[in-house]
This record gives C-alpha cells, sequence and structure tokens, in this order.
C-alpha cells in the first residue's frame, strides 16, 4: 500500500444521513462550495482550483456526490455520483446538496477504481470497499485507493433567495453568457426542459426556438434581455440578462487562443498580453458548439505586462469534432468567457463512454470510442472468472454494443473491451 498524503481537518459534512468530519482538499488551490444561479438552476462548484504533483504511480480526481442531506429539499438525496473529473471544477451542477470526495488510486487498480466512477452510481459502492482511517478519510488495499470529503456544497441552497418554479415545469432551465469581440459581443441563450421555447426580447431575438441559441452581434455598452417561456405551459417563465456590457471587466489581455490534433490528445494554447488580479483559466469543450463543460484548468500568471504563453492537453477529446472556448476566473472569483470557439477533429483510442440502464436485468447497453474496426468483449464476473467473450466489428467513432445478460446470476460484473493494444473496463450490477 502507498503512503497518501496526509489531509487537514476543516468542518462537518453529511454522508448517507451520518455526520462525518470533512477536510480540505490537498492541493493548495481555492474553492468554490456554494453556488447562486436561480436563473439557470445549476451553478458551478470548485473543489480545488490547483492541482497535485503526484507521481506517475498514483492517479487523482474528484468525485461530486448527491448527499443525502435536507439542506436543499429538491434533489434526489440518493447518494448517487453526480461526476468525476480530474481538475475539481464541476459546471452545470443540479440544485441541489453535494459531497465531493478527493480520491488518490494507484495506476495499476486503474480499470477496477474507474469502474466504480460511473455517473448515476451510488457512491456506497466503491466506499464500501474501504475501511474510515480517520476523520473524512478512508482508504483500501485491494484495489489500493484513498479518498477524503469536503465540506458540504450546495447549489442554489435556500439562502440564495431562489423562487422555484411551479413543480410540473419540471427540469425547465434558462441562462446566457457573452462572448466578447474586439468591439462588440454576442449572447448565447441555453435553454433546457422543454420541446419549444417562446422567447421575447427587447434588442434581440423575438419568437419560437427549438432550443439553445445564439444572438448578435450587439455594440459594446449595451444590455440584454430575454424572457423564454416553455411554449406549451406559461407558467414556465424565466427571464435571464445583463446590463452596460463593456467587455473590459476581464483580468487578461488575449492576444491569441488555438489549438491542434496530436496522438495524446488535443492540445489548446494561448497567449495573454497582460494579466491584472486574474487567478486561472478554465478550458471548456463542446460537441455542438453551444453547450460548454469545462475539461480543465490551468493557474494563470496573477499580475504580468507581458506576453504569457499557456498550454493545455485535452487528453480524452470525443470521437469527431470538438469545440473549445476559454473563461477566466480572477481573484475574486468572477467568471468570464475571454476567447472565440474553436474546432478541432480528433480521433480518440478505446474507451467507454456509458452503461445503461444501471442496473440491468435482461440487457446492458455499452458505449464506447474506437478508432479500430474490431473489438474483443469479454464479461467478467466479481471474482474476476471469465463469463462469455466474443469479437464484435467496431466502426471509428462512436459504438454501442447490446449485451443478453437475462441468463446471469444476479450481482456485479465487469466488461472489458479490447483491440489487442488496448483495453477499457466497466462494472455494472445485474438485478433481478
Amino acid at each position: 500500500m502507498r503512503l497518501f498524503y496526509t489531509f487537514l481537518l476543516m468542518t462537518a459534512a453529511v454522508l448517507f444521513g451520518t455526520e462525518v468530519q470533512a477536510q480540505t482538499l490537498p492541493c493548495g488551490g481555492g474553492q468554490v462550495l456554494t453556488a447562486c444561479d436561480c436563473n439557470s438552476d445549476a451553478g458551478t462548484l470548485v473543489a480545488d482550483v490547483a492541482s497535485c504533483d503526484f507521481s506517475t504511480a498514483t492517479n487523482q480526481g474528484y468525485i461530486l456526490v448527491d448527499a443525502v442531506n435536507s439542506a436543499v429539499t429538491t434533489d434526489a438525496d440518493d447518494g448517487s455520483i453526480v461526476g468525476y473529473n480530474t481538475n475539481g471544477t464541476f459546471t452545470g451542477v443540479p440544485t441541489g446538496d453535494y459531497l465531493v470526495y478527493y480520491i488518490i488510486y494507484d495506476v495499476a487498480d486503474a480499470s477496477m477504481v474507474e469502474s466504480f466512477l460511473n455517473t448515476g452510481s451510488s457512491f456506497a459502492d466503491l466506499l464500501a470497499l474501504a475501511t474510515q482511517s480517520g476523520v473524512g478519510e478512508w482508504v483500501s488495499t485491494s484495489p489500493s485507493f484513498s479518498l477524503s470529503v469536503s465540506s458540504l456544497a450546495t447549489v442554489n441552497a435556500p439562502a440564495c433567495g431562489c423562487d422555484p418554479l411551479p413543480a410540473e415545469c419540471g427540469d425547465f432551465a434558462v441562462q446566457s453568457e457573452i462572448i466578447c469581440g474586439l468591439n462588440s459581443y454576442t449572447v448565447v441563450v441555453s435553454l433546457s426542459g422543454a420541446t419549444s421555447y417562446n422567447v421575447s426580447s427587447p434588442t434581440g431575438t423575438n419568437g419560437t426556438e427549438a432550443g439553445s441559441f445564439t444572438d448578435g452581434p450587439f455594440a459594446l455598452g449595451t444590455s440584454y434581455s430575454y424572457t423564454v417561456s416553455d411554449a406549451s405551459n406559461p407558467l414556465c417563465v424565466l427571464n435571464t440578462s445583463q446590463s452596460n456590457i463593456t467587455c473590459v471587466v476581464t483580468s487578461v489581455e488575449l492576444v491569441s487562443f488555438d489549438g491542434r490534433a496530436l496522438e495524446a490528445g488535443n492540445e489548446l494554447f494561448w497567449t495573454t498580453g497582460s494579466e491584472d488580479q486574474s487567478d486561472f483559466f478554465s478550458i471548456e469543450r463542446s460537441t455542438d458548439g453551444v453547450n460548454f463543460a469545462a475539461v480543465g484548468t490551468v493557474k494563470a500568471a496573477g499580475n504580468s505586462s507581458i506576453a504569457k504563453n499557456y498550454s493545455f492537453l485535452d487528453a480524452e477529446p470525443k470521437a469527431g469534432m470538438n469545440y473549445y472556448r476559454l473563461s477566466e476566473t480572477d481573484v475574486d472569483g468572477q467568471n468570464k468567457v475571454v476567447s472565440n470557439v474553436i474546432s478541432i477533429e480528433s480521433r480518440v483510442s478505446l474507451s467507454i463512454t456509458n452503461i445503461f440502464p444501471v442496473p440491468a436485468s435482461d440487457l446492458v447497453n455499452i458505449e464506447f470510442d474506437a478508432s479500430s474496426t474490431s473489438t474483443r468483449v469479454e464479461l467478467f464476473d466479481i471474482t474476476g472468472q471469465l463469463i462469455t467473450a466474443f469479437n464484435y466489428s467496431s466502426v471509428e467513432g462512436a459504438n454501442l454494443i447490446p449485451v443478453q445478460i437475462g441468463d446471469y446470476a444476479v450481482g456485479t460484473y465487469f466488461i472489458t473491451i479490447s483491440n489487442g493494444v488496448e483495453s477499457s473496463t466497466v462494472r455494472f450490477v445485474k438485478s433481478k
């Protein structure tokens, strides 16, 4: 068992209805564990701005878990995994209460550990493998990993003062952001929760939209406001607006932002001409050019009057076209998109991207990305015994394999796909 870092005791949180002691996460960066965004019904949580420098023998990551807690009463409170990443920043987190777990695990056990980290899976399954070693800390020797837990994180808690929509509106949400140009700006309005939307604006788009849209360009110094309702239910209505947009509030002067496809992934690189109180950059990725999520962060210079060069490698791009943009967060926590959108076409290695349903009874579907046309599929039980295996003719890019499991006993199984060079493993549960 490797010696892992010891973390500092901080405050209290709640896991599965029992009180545990929370800890500051270890890399020395800032934390944002409270988010308020009443328009979008979602927010951004930052577990740790900095990244730790560990040996190549260990991996690190952050697990966002839906806490069983009454701080926010509109979420599921089911202890499921909401997301996992390696940078500690979670965007688009729905209204609710959460815990963030920091995990370090042995590279040799990566396939086993990562099979427990699928979105929607019960975090209790991973925690059951470990033994509590201290306040807010757990350790497992087989597979080899350690965990520490953050304070309770909330999105749109009652203190935010958000008036909830009627229950019949479900997940109806509206949010907006600006993209600054040299002498103008455009507005990206993201819509979800309905099939058609009525949009009204005194200066921009009016009419019916089928989904998210981009509007503009508009002159600097102006304002925008959009009132959006569900076309099938006028009670579901939200407004998003911003006044006096000058595009001079960012902490950086961006000179260039570009990227290229490499064998190791997609490399993004940018140059700033000057920086004032800048904290960190977030690299955001999208597969449709509209809906973006952060895939990594890079520490900024802070204050600089000379050119600074930065780069970031997206080691796990999606197959096909990837869209990227750059945002910057200053030392006061203010975040702005500072670049135009660029696109990079990628060929990615073998990777399982989704498994459903969870749990499964008769059929389980495996979604994966492949770069070759021949894939080997193997099914193992919890003891590691091979149950069945077959070859699959895959295509380059996204693939879907349905696997019949109706005749197997109830329990935990692992599916491994391989192409002779790479392999990827995912865990699933067979129910009655």
